[in-house]
């Protein structure tokens, strides 16, 4: 039997220890009623307002005036939630997070009962915890002590640690309400949040706790949607959601989060305020006679205070602290256990470390295990791999500073990071007095089984030195946050982490490590995600998630490396490879306290991930077992209104384990969800071949969602589930859609409903489809809104469904509830068609799971033709209208995932839709006609070709070329300012003469352009529309704009360019049209200006189809000539507005390239296209082969120069002997370590592959470590031109290093010793060169150019990279080097990267 299954009956034990049997609410209330009765106003302040920060008698971090009369003491309130903070005899436990991992209500609520019992041990009658704070971000600070991102997670983590710290009387405090997501600015940002969200994601776990009959409520320090959170009514007030659902507690503020008065505060719901004076950052408000006064005045009545100390004291009493429960014993104040009021109570036990040792087992992650056996199978001994076989390893290094002790003494707050990390800082962190680091355990538990070596630092050389050759090696490595508190810093950070990187250069430490041992196992105790980078690295052979342990950090580690504990962790959390796979962002830099818009909604972590089509390295709810499980004998039956899940798990393994099944719950699109939502999880324990009935229950309030119309939890249902609400024309969503103008658009709209009428004049076979298209922003979709509105009111309205890819709901972006949504308006016509839909539905189930062309027919064709052929006349005529279909996204199916097939692209689902249309309208039995409004993209230009599909088709309508729009726009204008000089009281000369003329000028025919300049003249802005006119009249590309009052057609316009398969490329192309259109002007006697010209010019290869490539999906920013005359035509820009989104880097954002590049750029071409010509005689596939020859010959002189036994004399002599050795005095031998040399053909292979060759040829520990920064001029000395040619493109690189840290400012690229013409020539001229490189290649030209033309004179020569390396390296401090994995050289590379990162303009490479 394993270790688990004894710690489980250890456990099972403890949960029946001590527990108090606490009284009923209503008794509780009773006893306070009186209590409060009894006292004087004094009194009750003293309940209501803390005692000080600065009080000297303070014993805890928070607590009351004690009444004795009454018999009511001094409440004491004390962190944390992982255990007792600035206590001694006190226990650390597993944060938050830990717990959360462990998907285990049973060691949940265990921990819980134990920080209860612990609290009341030491007297502390408020615990406060847990921390429910969703981790928005996963850089968050503070995300370790809650739960993860998970709302439902969270929830039970909190539901479970609630009942089990008030099993034993001890008052448990639930923070920090409400959405206190991120450290930065915390302290008076607003989270502006919707009422959906909130309910759903933030208040959740807070509902649970109510739940679970929680004491107190802590508000947080940030606003909500612009109100302090403690006096924000609709959270805290007597109709705020706290009392909404229950809550029969106490609210207390956060540590000095109270703002504005005391009247605002206790008349909004806040009950207690703590310390009760100002501490920086806020707080005071009801201390120093704030509350007195506004009682006093009458603004906070007597009943409202009675009130607020009748809640206060219930809990009290409720848990019978008036009975028998212990003083307090400590002084936090003295948190060294020193002075007379620390009684050194001792209130640890052997039950509680074997509790937090089973936990931070249990939360240990399995990420990786490529485990060999003695004999092959899984039930032979480990050769490497885990679990680790203590009695084949012989010999072991510990390499990292995170298995070492840590420094104990980091101020209150334990702000700092230094030795394993066990728990995060602030005040959420715990007490490290009996912690066991990792190294001592594993030389515990070794004993003399095997030999040691260990390296308890981050040193790079020094792992190495330690791991090379050993049996297995255990690599340590961490990544802390913590509190903000008084605006802490540690080690840069401050609360949030700066990013996802280990700490330490952590993630260079296991790769060193690996190079030279075969068994490396790799630790990450973290606070949260990291990169993984290296996670597939051969050597790597095991990968631990142990997270934030608590004080058995060791212990607990060995037991699951050696296999006394199989790990069952599952992550909290995803593990991504970029922050942007999170989709939320923390806030750093703000001019004042920013407004965070949690634009998100629901879609957090594994949520988002999956809306978007992302995959993680490692998903949310991953973690591997030592053993093998098997699922079976599924089934799903149903009680009332829940359902409960059944199925049999077997263990099939080698080893006794515990397995964590999941439930996830897919809502209808309608819904609004999340493609999946965790909802549910157990815990189930068996021994080899043993299995287990397990039964997971849904219910009803899992299976709904939050309706924000009647504030209640709805459960989707049927049909009306599956459809994509949000599309339909008259519904919520789109009450705010664009309409065209009653005097505007009039000739469109009647041609269009004058054919869903009357057709055009058919008689035979009626084409019952119609394109009407035209470019960005030309009125499409409220000409479609306009005319649907106009069909419903004269009973010719079949359907609508209007596309949007901006729009939160997934319905309205996929295919998925397209036909659903069109099955389910046809319904409301007819009863009977609405039965034949309910009939078909009930005969095929699982219609909801075919594809479009089979639900079509089953929910539309079939019912329709069966009504239609029951009547001769079945009164159903009209219009199906759809909208935006160009912005529907491609569903992805993870099977073509996992199968390595390419991802469906959005044209595919377009142009299916496309299809099951067509065949629609073709069946007999169809009465309607089906208008489609889309941009001119690709995939609707060939559907609805003439010369394709000639008799299928209405003839299509083009908004920008079938009507003119400029008439409509000046008549919308002129009606909307009339209606704004009425509004605003504006004289009857506004606007200016010629104005409306210039807006119409600067809308180029686009409706969208003139609906947001009235939208932001009509927002009820600070600023008269006078002056907001003026403002947009006079944007220039080059102002600064605080905000951006065209967003909405910036943000049309970024949608449009990102489909570009390379959006800076198609800008940069589109600059060039702009430019050369610009140079020529109508007149262009030479047709310069045709379509064919600019690709011979633009493309790369002038056979290659570049152009529609790049700017294939634009078509409706840009006119682009079919194929058949691009040699007459021009390429034309729709809309001037486009041009000035382009030039205004605040509008374009990331996608904003210089203008002035375009010549450049064009230049460049000319002559990329010169050399072209001048090559003509030689066939392109012989160029190729030539340029390839030469880079193979000079891969075979690199490989020749850079031989190992060349290279060790030279090397060796130069610089390790000779700088190395003198600054380090140490014999060349410990400084210079063997490290990685490529044979001639490795570096063939890579030049093949990667197009340069692998820095790797030098021994990067030599040159890049930890004593580089104290060689100055003398090592350029030693590099001479052999050097230079061996070393190459890294060379080039360690000598910006050198001359950044050495201070140098003289030119060193005239030194022959350093660099020569060839040196440098080759540097440049070979595909030695990686990417990023290039970049930095400009700045050579000027002497060793390329290119056999004059590019000398080029300006950008001599300032790009300059200015790139300036503005990186002055901003550098010595802690950001440190952190560096190669120092100061990664910072010049990313110099480059971030200069040019978005921007660069030239291409220098070959032509081939």
């Amino acid at each position: 039997m394993s270790k688990r299954l004894v710690l489980a009956g250890a456990i099972a034990l403890l949960t029946s220890s001590l527990e108090v049997q606490a009284r009923t609410w209503d008794e509780a209330y009773a006893l306070a009623s009186s209590a409060v009765a009894q006292m004087t106003l004094d009194e009750k302040l003293g309940i209501a307002v803390g005692t000080g920060q600065l009080n000297p008698n303070r014993r805890c971090v928070g607590d009351t005036t004690a009444i004795p009369r009454l018999g009511i003491p001094s409440i004491c309130m004390q962190d944390g939630p992982a255990g007792l903070r600035l206590v001694r005899n006190v226990t650390g436990f597993p944060a938050g997070l830990n717990a959360a991992a462990t998907f285990s209500r049973r060691l949940m609520r265990a921990r819980g009962k134990a920080l209860g019992e612990e609290s009341r041990g030491k007297g502390v009658h408020v615990h406060l915890g847990p921390s429910l704070d969703i981790m928005r971000n996963p850089k968050m600070g503070r995300g370790w002590e809650g739960f993860g991102p998970d709302p439902y997670l969270n929830g039970e983590g909190a539901y479970e640690t609630i009942m089990g710290v008030q099993s034993v009387g001890v008052q448990a405090c639930a923070k920090h309400l409400i959405a206190n997501n991120q450290e930065h600015w915390k302290y008076g940002l607003s989270a502006n949040v919707d009422d959906r969200t909130m309910h759903e994601m933030y208040f959740y776990p807070f509902l649970r706790s109510i739940e679970a009959d929680v004491a107190s409520v802590m508000c947080a320090y940030n606003r909500v949607n612009g109100t302090s959170s403690c006096h924000r009514a609709g959270v805290l007030g007597p109709n705020g959601m706290l009392r909404k659902a229950g809550f029969k507690g106490y609210v207390v503020s956060d540590w000095g989060a109270t703002h504005d008065s005391a009247a605002e505060n206790a008349n909004n719901g806040l009950e207690m305020e703590q310390p009760g004076d100002y501490i920086v950052v806020g707080g005071g408000i009801f201390g120093g006679n704030g509350l007195r006064n506004a009682v006093n005045r009458g603004e906070v009545s007597q009943a409202r205070l009675n009130e607020m100390i009748t809640r206060i004291l219930a809990p009290f009493y409720r848990f019978d602290q008036d009975q028998a429960f212990p003083v307090t014993n400590f002084d936090a104040q003295r948190r060294d256990g020193t002075g007379p009021k620390n009684l050194r109570v001792n209130v640890r036990s052997d039950d509680h470390t074997a509790l937090v040792r089973e936990i931070a087992s249990a939360s240990a992650v399995l990420l990786k295990n490529n485990r060999t056996t003695t004999t092959g199978v899984p039930t032979g001994t480990t050769v490497r791999g885990l679990p680790v076989a203590k009695d084949r390893i012989k010999t072991i290094a510990v390499v990292g500073q995170d298995a070492r002790m840590p420094k104990l003494d980091c101020n209150e707050m334990g702000e700092c990071n230094e030795g394993t990390m066990s728990v995060g800082w602030g005040s959420g962190s715990n007490s490290l007095e009996f912690l066991v680091p990792p190294i001592d355990a594993i030389t515990s538990f070794a004993g003399s089984s095997a030999t040691i070596t260990s390296s308890l630092s981050n040193d790079l050389n020094a792992g190495v030195n330690a791991a090379r050759g050993k049996d297995v090696a255990f690599v340590f490595v961490n990544a802390m946050s913590g509190e903000l508190a008084f605006y802490a810093v540690v080690h840069g950070n401050m609360g949030d982490r700066n990013d996802l990187d280990l700490w330490w250069r952590g993630g260079s430490l296991v790769e060193r490590v690996a190079a030279v041992c075969n068994n490396t196992i790799v630790v990450v105790h973290s606070v949260g995600p990291v990169y993984f980078s290296w996670s597939n690295h051969p050597n790597v052979t095991g990968i631990i998630y142990a997270g934030t342990p608590g004080e058995q950090t060791g212990p607990s580690i060995v037991d699951v490396l050696f296999g006394n504990y199989n790990p069952s962790g599952k992550l909290p959390f995803s593990i991504a490879d970029n922050e942007a796979a999170y989709g939320t962002k923390i806030v750093y830099n703000s001019l004042g306290f920013p407004d965070l818009d949690y634009d998100e909604k629901l879609l957090l972590d594994y949520r988002y991930m999956d809306a978007n089509n992302i995959r993680p390295r490692f998903e949310f709810g991953f973690g591997l077992s030592y053993t093998t499980f098997a699922y079976s004998g599924f089934s799903l039956s149903q009680s009332g209104t829940s359902y409960t899940v059944t199925f049999t798990v077997a263990n099939t393994g080698a080893f006794a384990g515990a397995e964590k099944p999941q439930l996830y719950l897919s809502y209808p699109p309608s819904a609004g969800e999340p493609p999946k939502v965790l909802r549910g999880f157990e815990e189930v324990i068996l021994d080899v071949g043993a299995s287990s009935r397990v039964s997971m229950t849904l219910s009803q309030r899992d299976m709904s969602i939050w309706d924000v119309p009647s504030q209640q939890y709805v459960r989707p249902s049927e049909l009306v589930s599956r459809i994509a609400a949000g599309a339909i024309h008259d519904s919520a969503e789109l009450c705010d859609a664009p309409k065209c103008h009653p005097e505007t658009r009039v000739a469109v709209q009647d041609d269009l409903y004058s054919w869903i009428v009357d057709g055009e004049g058919e008689f035979d076979r009626p084409k019952k489809t119609k394109w009407v298209t035209g470019p960005a922003g030309s009125g499409k979709t409220a000409v479609m809104g306009s005319l649907a509105d106009r069909c419903a009111a004269n009973g010719l309205l079949g359907a609508t469904f209007f596309f949007a890819s901006w729009s939160a709901s997934i319905g309205r972006r996929r295919k998925t509830a397209f036909v659903t949504t069109i099955a389910h308006q046809l319904a409301q016509h007819r009863e009977d068609l609405k039965d034949a839909i309910s009939t078909a539905m009930e005969k095929n189930p699982a219609v909801f799971l075919k594809n479009l062309h089979v639900q079509m027919e089953i929910l539309v064709l079939a019912p329709l033709r069966e009504v239609v052929g029951q009547s001769d006349e079945s009164g159903l005529r009209g219009a199906i209208i759809i909208d935006g279909l160009d912005e529907c996204e491609a569903e992805q199916y993870h099977d073509i995932v996992r199968r390595g097939k390419p991802a469906r692209t959005n044209a595919q689902d377009q142009l299916e839709i496309l299809q099951v249309l067509q065949a629609a309208s073709s069946d007999p039995s169809f009465p309607f006609r089906i208008l489609i409004a889309s941009r001119p993209e690709r995939v609707f230009r060939e559907f609805f070709d003439p010369e394709r599909n000639s008799t299928l088709f209405a003839q299509k309508l083009d908004l920008n070329e079938d009507y003119n729009a400029d008439d409509d726009i000046t008549l919308f204008l002129e009606a909307q300012f009339n209606l704004l000089r009425r509004r605003y009281r504006v004289s009857p000369s506004w606007p200016p003469p010629g104005t409306i003329q210039t807006l119409v000028e600067n809308a180029s025919g686009q409706f969208i352009y003139a609906a947001t300049v009235i939208r932001v003249l009509d927002t009820g802005h600070r600023e008269p529309p006078e002056a907001l006119l003026e403002a947009i009249l006079k944007i220039e590309a080059t102002q600064k704009w605080t905000s951006n009052p065209l967003e909405p057609l910036d943000a049309l316009y970024t949608h449009i360019l990102e489909s570009s398969p390379d959006p800076l490329l198609s800008i940069r192309w589109i600059h060039s049209v702009d430019y050369i259109t610009m140079l020529f002007g109508p007149r262009d006697p030479y047709n310069l200006c045709v379509a064919s010209n600019i690709n011979l010019l633009l493309q790369r290869d002038p056979e290659s189809s570049e152009a529609e490539h790049l700017l294939g999906n634009l078509h409706s920013l840009i006119r682009i000539p079919p194929p058949n005359k691009q040699a007459t035509a021009s390429y034309g820009i729709y809309h001037k507005s486009l041009v000035d989104f382009l030039k205004h880097p605040d509008r374009c954002g990331k996608l904003y390239v210089e203008y002035p590049e375009a010549p450049m750029f064009i230049w460049d071409h000319f002559v990329r296209a010169c050399t072209i010509l001048r090559d003509s005689s030689k066939s392109l596939a012989a160029r190729r082969a030539e340029i390839h020859e030469r880079a193979d010959r000079e891969a075979k002189l690199i490989a020749e120069e850079s031989r190992k036994d060349v290279f060790e004399e030279e090397y060796n002599r130069f610089w390790c002997e000779g700088i190395m050795s003198q600054y380090t005095g140490k014999p060349s031998e410990t400084v210079c370590t063997s490290g990685p040399y490529y044979t001639e053909e490795d570096i063939l292979r890579e030049n093949r592959e990667k197009g340069f060759f692998k820095p790797l040829m030098i021994r990067r520990d030599c040159l890049v470590g930890p004593h580089h920064t104290k060689i100055g001029q003398d090592g350029f000395a030693f590099m001479n031109y052999n050097l230079a040619k061996s070393v190459g493109t890294y060379g080039v690189i360690e000598a910006f290093c050198l001359r950044y840290e050495a201070g140098w400012t003289e030119s060193y690229l005239d030194d022959p010793k350093i660099f020569d013409k060839h040196a440098v020539t080759l540097f440049l001229e070979g595909s030695a060169m990686p990417g990023y490189f290039k970049y930095m290649g400009t700045f050579y030209l000027r002497k060793y150019s390329r290119v056999n033309l004059d590019l000398v004179s080029n300006p950008r020569t001599s300032t790009f990279i300059n200015d790139a390396f300036e503005a990186r390296v002055k901003g550098v401090t010595a802690e950001e080097r440190d952190k560096c994995s190669f120092g100061v050289p990664l910072l010049i590379v990313q110099a480059a990267k971030d200069f040019y990162g978005s921007r660069n303009p030239f291409k220098t490479e070959s032509v081939a």
